[in-house]
């Protein structure tokens, strides 16, 4: 099945998607905003028509290049597998029980089996947990580079007037210095929420002073 291309208009991410998806909306892997995929899928670029067969020899010459599927390349670019192991620890154990009962009342056929395997109850909310976690970190990370780069701005606004002294100037400090104020409030938010979640990277020891 053939497959395009769509660019999230906030983040860049490039998106995959069939003929199916077209005119759908759903939201960014990346950054968590909505996407809408074109209503009519792009027109392939039309190739040339061949006048004549190409030579076997061309044929053989020709490189076969070789290009991973797209959903094993994001499941090698997850970023949250210990996450999941810890998710699928219960199941684990669960299995491990069944299975040693199992195997004790085939060797023991001749008793009655009067206790019953005990089972662990799964955390059912554990992948919305790790999924709230991970886009929770999407957002700090992203509110990390806006804070660096308002405050290279906020830097060189203050360079600027500290060296010319006008008017011109003492505003784009000004307002450079109000948009770092807001980027570091939004840096904040995003951080907490992350911690709340569970997050133990500490993106606040990355952010500029």
């Amino acid at each position: 099945m053939e497959s395009y291309k769509h660019s999230c208009p906030v983040c860049g991410q490039h998106v995959e998607y069939t003929a199916g998806y077209c005119g759908k909306q759903m939201s960014c892997p990346m950054c968590g905003h909505s996407i809408v995929f074109p209503a009519v899928p792009p027109r392939p670029k039309d190739n040339p028509l061949r006048t004549s067969r190409p030579s076997e020899s061309a044929v053989k010459k020709k490189p076969v290049t070789l290009t991973p599927w797209p959903f094993l390349q994001r499941l090698r670019e997850f970023e949250h597998w210990k996450v999941v192991l810890q998710c699928l620890v219960p199941f684990i154990l669960v299995g491990a029980l069944l299975e040693g009962a199992s195997l004790a009342r085939k060797h023991s056929s001749d008793q009655p089996d009067k206790i019953a395997a005990p089972v662990t109850q799964a955390d059912p909310g554990a992948w919305k947990k790790m999924t709230d976690l991970a886009r929770a970190e999407r957002a700090v990370q992203m509110q990390l580079k806006y804070l660096t780069a308002a405050s290279a701005d906020a830097v060189r606004a203050q360079e600027y007037y500290n060296a010319s002294r006008n008017k011109y100037h003492e505003e784009e400090s000004a307002r450079a210095q109000a948009k770092l104020s807001a980027a570091r409030q939004a840096f904040e938010n995003a951080f907490l929420i992350y911690q709340r979640l569970g997050g133990t990277v500490d993106y606040r020891s990355q952010a500029p002073r």
